[in-house]
Formats: structure tokens, C-alpha cells, sequence
């Protein structure tokens, strides 16, 4: 690595192998302090999920994914609403009174 100086402007001059190192470090300290930053957000999420999770059971899993393949094929496709519709709805329920989360 080599440097010139001026009064305005610096010159760096650096390997391809360093640049590489730069980056690379870069971007796994910048994942790994996002999934660190996400996990802490979900935490009670993910925890709650976990302490509802019930046993491994194959056999259940086919049977309810069986069950929710029916259901889709039998209902009609201008039933379905978009999550955000949905949300939407529940919003303006919630404001009338009609519900509460």
C-alpha cells in the first residue's frame, strides 16, 4: 500500500487481496450486527414461538398440510385478500369499535 499527499487530496493505493479483506470484513461485521440487532427485536416473538411449539410429528404436519390443500382448492380465489387488506380492515374495525387486538 502506498500513499501520496497534497493539501486538498490523499492518493491510496491498495492490492486487489487487501480491498477484498476490507470488504469482506465489512460486510460480515455489518450482518452480524443486523442479525444481532434483529434476533434482540424478535426475541419475545421467537421465544414464544419456541415455547409453543409442540412435538415433532410428521404424520400431524402431512395431515394439516392435507387439510389446508382442500381448503384451497375448494374456495374460490376472489375470497382471498391480501395481508394488507386485511390489515386495512382490521384497522378500520378497530377504530369503529367493531374489534379489539
Amino acid at each position: 500500500m502506498s500513499t501520496q499527499t497534497s493539501e486538498q487530496q490523499q492518493t491510496v493505493t491498495i492490492s486487489i487481496a487487501d480491498l477484498e479483506a476490507i470488504i469482506q470484513r465489512t460486510v460480515r461485521e455489518t450482518v452480524r450486527e443486523e442479525l444481532r440487532r434483529l434476533l434482540y427485536q424478535h426475541l419475545p416473538a421467537i421465544r414464544h414461538y419456541l415455547l409453543h411449539e409442540g412435538p415433532d410429528d410428521p404424520e400431524g404436519d402431512e395431515e394439516l398440510l392435507q387439510e389446508a390443500l382442500e381448503i384451497l382448492a375448494t374456495t374460490p380465489p376472489d375470497a382471498w385478500v391480501s395481508l394488507d387488506d386485511f390489515e386495512a380492515a382490521l384497522d378500520r374495525a378497530e377504530a369503529a369499535g367493531e374489534v379489539s387486538r
